[in-house]
């Protein structure tokens, strides 16, 4: 089933049980993908969260039901899966800029927002003239070696990477006399090589360590299995990666045919790689199948 179908599987599924327990894990079992997967396509692919579509969904719903039938507002409110009335008149209000009350009181000339259906034209207007087409590499197994944390990535709520993947490098540039350079290859943050506490991604910023090399104390270690990858060339400065990655997985992923393997993707930086530079290039490596 392509990407395209599992993500229309995953709003339909979503559609028919918005008064159940919907959290992700859930959702992305009904698409038949890991959370992981189904969070960065969904959100690449509609532009939100799968749990604030789900909330505007049923806040969606909820408005259909003030406007065409006497129903109690907390009688809604549960029956569309909000544990309060307090919730529920509060994300209400945030959607529509009414309370529930009110709303029920002028609501006839106020728009509901639908749910959208996601088609191949919709995933062209997504790619907004990019053109951007990945290199397919098998790339040998290899250790990075370096300084590791986790963030929250930026298909979530409330994003850190931009904060604590910068703080990594400066460190291992810190320590960088630590290091012995003469074992080290090319530069890489390796993501997702093991697992991270809920929400979070494991992030290692360091170097190749190549064959027979120890790893030095006090720095952390991950292996990258060899495999399939599509390489990915991101050219500006760092801060706006989110834009080529929204592209890999909304655009590009879904009308690939390629599947997406489980474990660790990585960027390859070049020894002059200026994270601030409109001319910056680093390559982006999707394992894929």
């Amino acid at each position: 089933m392509s990407y395209l179908r599992k993500i229309n599987t995953a709003i339909d599924f979503i559609e028919a049980n918005l008064g159940e327990d919907l959290g992700v894990d859930t959702v992305a079992q009904a698409a038949g993908l890991s959370r992981w997967h189904f969070q960065r396509i969904f959100t690449a692919t509609l532009g939100e969260t799968v749990t604030s579509y789900v909330e505007a969904r049923r806040l969606s719903l909820a408005a259909a039901e003030l406007r065409i039938t006497d129903a109690r507002v907390i009688d809604i409110a549960f029956a569309l899966g909000f544990g309060s009335h307090e919730t529920f008149s509060r994300a209400f209000k945030r959607l529509f800029g009414l309370s529930p009350s009110a709303f029920r009181a002028v609501g006839q000339g106020v728009t509901i927002p639908h749910k959208p259906r996601v088609t191949t034209e919709y995933l062209k207007h997504l790619d907004r003239g990019i053109t951007m087409e990945p290199t397919i590499q098998h790339i040998d197994a290899f250790t990075a070696v370096g300084l590791a944390g986790s963030f929250v990535p930026i298909d979530q709520p409330d994003p850190d990477n931009m904060t604590i993947i910068p703080r990594l490098w400066q460190g291992l540039r810190a320590r960088a006399d630590d290091l012995p350079m003469s074992s080290l290859g090319l530069r890489v943050g390796v993501i997702g090589a093991q697992p991270a506490e809920d929400g979070r991604l494991d992030y290692l910023a360091g170097r190749i360590l190549k064959g027979g090399a120890a790893v030095p104390a006090g720095f952390d270690m991950r292996r990258v299995p060899a495999g399939t990858f599509a390489v990915f060339t991101h050219k500006g400065p760092v801060s706006t990666i989110g834009h080529t990655l929204h592209y890999i997985f909304g655009a590009w992923l879904p009308r690939s045919g390629r599947t997406l393997r489980d474990g660790a993707e990585f960027e390859r930086y070049p020894e002059t790689y200026d994270p601030t530079s409109d001319t910056a290039a680093v390559e982006i490596c999707i394992p894929i199948s």
